[in-house]
């Protein structure tokens, strides 16, 4: 991808993606959320590696700053990624995709990032109408490399 600020979203890009069913946050009792909570740590610690970008980079993601998300996600990137990580910079608002938007598009902005990579086209989609700096790729398990993120949904 060349030189300059590379950032990578984490879940879908550096890790397999969470996979939660049931029923909405929202409509869980505090002892089933408490359940929901530890199943996602349990998954961030033992998620797979997917994409293994070369050089040191930066990590956006729409992971929760809360203090076991953190710890967590930090453990695992050091395992994964030695001496690779830049800087992690977690969402700390609710997770709609708006402030997901937001957030990334900020976080890009702030470190002049010239390469973003991202599984989700809706959160591309909203970075290409944002105006980020970062040239936008797109990337899911299976594919060898990131492609250049061309806009779209499809």
């Amino acid at each position: 991808m060349g030189e300059g600020v590379v950032a990578f979203d984490f879940d879908g890009v550096l890790a397999v993606k969470p996979t939660m069913t049931g029923p909405a946050w929202s409509r869980l009792k505090g002892h089933e959320r408490a359940a929901r909570q530890q199943r996602l740590l349990d998954h961030y610690l033992t998620a797979e590696p997917l994409l293994r970008p070369e050089g040191k980079f930066h990590v956006i993601t729409a992971r929760k700053a809360t203090s076991d998300v953190v710890d967590v996600s930090m453990s695992w990137l050091r395992r994964h990624y030695p001496d690779q990580i830049l800087g992690v910079h977690f969402l700390s608002k609710a997770r709609t995709i708006d402030n997901v938007v937001n957030f990334k598009a900020k976080m890009l902005h702030e470190l002049g990032a010239e390469h973003f990579t991202e599984d989700n086209k809706t959160v591309l989609r909203g970075l290409s109408v944002y105006g980020v700096p970062a040239q936008l790729w797109f990337w899911k398990s299976g594919m060898i490399q990131p492609v250049k993120y061309e806009g779209g949904l499809k």
